[in-house]
């Protein structure tokens, strides 16, 4: 499955999530598959946090850059 998306506000759950400011992160699955989010205030964790919860990420753009989360 391949595809990339762009997460709206609506289906984010945390609240910093929603206010101004921060980064876009462009993660990548090991499916093909990238989801986007905007406004993120910390990528490292934000990615670290996706890892616990067992989705097999492969690379991570912030803000169109690569970025080392490991």
């Amino acid at each position: 499955m391949a595809g990339h998306i762009h997460v709206k506000d609506e289906y984010r759950k945390n609240q910093l999530s929603l206010q101004p400011g921060g980064y876009t992160v462009t993660i990548k699955y090991a499916d093909g598959s990238a989801r986007s989010y905007d406004k993120v205030k910390d990528p490292r964790r934000y990615v670290q946090s996706l890892e616990s919860r067992g989705k097999n990420v492969t690379e991570v753009l912030v803000d169109g850059q690569p970025f080392d989360w490991r």
